[in-house]
């Protein structure tokens, strides 16, 4: 068994492509998401003693739950990579107030509570990846509770990154670019489909021209990331997709 870390929304995407990544190198990742099926269908996957943990991030108390039942099994972790994210499209004159509280209840309030349940397991040479989006810098329509809620865990990241030095644990924004895996799928209405690329014609913005990447290609960038030496530290990581 390697080194120990933490990953959010390790189900699908990004999150499996960090966890196959890391397991690769040989290290155990526990995954944590809202569906136990997933993320224990990615830790058979990947192995190395790797396992899967029900937890709705958003929610402060399930948070505490699930870092209580890793910390039983795994006194000390080497990193917390907190991936999940949830978002959604809509005009703010028509926000819907589940789909508010539930980006900015997973995107910022649940990496809070991720952060704070981590942080007494992790010593010094530990790290804390934040992953944001490349969407805070895009002029894009009917996104902009979801680019709010990535501005804020940048802020954040730089904040806990001072806050966290003098125990030399390393905190990392990760800001991802846009990609996609043969089984990606955005769950958004038809209806509200066809809004959004109206409203983001109006603007110019076609999403669907721009480049994108794949989740194994952005994954594998954490690597490098968990591996730094010592006097080293990255505060903040941009990562853009590109036409190959």
């Amino acid at each position: 068994m390697g080194r120990i870390f933490v990953i959010t929304g390790g189900g699908t995407g990004l999150g499996r492509a960090f966890a196959r990544t890391l397991a690769a190198d040989g290290e155990t990742c526990v995954l944590l998401g809202r569906r136990l099926d997933k993320v224990q269908a990615v830790a058979d996957e990947v192995g190395n003693g790797s396992w899967a943990c029900a937890c709705d991030i958003s929610d402060p108390s399930s948070v505490d739950k699930a870092f209580a039942e890793i910390a039983r099994r795994h006194p000390k972790i080497d990193g917390l990579i907190n991936n999940a994210a949830f978002f959604t499209p809509f005009l703010i004159a028509e926000a819907p107030t589940d789909e508010v509280e539930s980006i900015l209840d997973t995107n910022l309030k649940g990496l809070i509570w991720c952060c704070r349940a981590a942080i007494p397991l992790l010593d010094r040479g530990g790290i804390i990846v934040n992953v944001g989006s490349e969407g805070v810098m895009n002029p894009t329509a009917m996104l902009s509770v979801y680019q709010a809620s990535k501005w804020g865990l940048e802020r954040f990241s730089k904040a806990l990154f001072a806050e966290l030095a003098p125990q030399g644990i390393r905190v990392t924004m990760l800001r991802v670019c846009k990609m996609y895996d043969e089984d990606s799928t955005w769950n958004v209405p038809p209806e509200r489909l066809k809004q959004f690329a109206e409203e983001n014609a109006k603007r110019g913005w076609v999403p669907g021209q721009q480049a994108i990447a794949r989740f194994k290609s952005a994954g594998a960038q954490i690597r490098w990331l968990v591996n730094l030496p010592g006097d080293v530290a990255v505060p903040e990581v941009v990562l853009d997709a590109r036409f190959a």
